[in-house]
């Protein structure tokens, strides 16, 4: 689990290896004209590279809201908004 997350954790499946992974809760309702998503991920995907870069972990933000879309139901997830961590480099 990783340090200060109290939430879900599991392993990630990659190339027959097991990798830390976990689901952190974005506990804030949606704000009319304000963009969580775009302030979490900042311009270009700035803040999610630097923290990719730092962490070596790779993190997307996932549930409604997200405007990620699962690969095998082709929806955003439904449930609240969570930014997911998987260590696999």
């Amino acid at each position: 689990m990783l340090a200060g997350s109290h939430n879900h954790s599991t392993l990630l499946t990659f190339h027959q290896r097991k990798w830390p992974e976990e689901k952190i809760k974005v506990p804030i309702e949606p704000i009319p004209g304000f963009n969580l998503r775009a302030q979490v991920v900042g311009q270009g995907g700035s803040y999610v590279k630097h923290i990719q870069q730092e962490t070596k972990c790779r993190v997307q933000i996932k549930g409604r809201g997200s405007g990620f879309f699962e690969h095998d139901t082709d929806r955003e997830a439904d449930e609240q908004m969570y930014l997911h961590v998987a260590c696999v480099y």
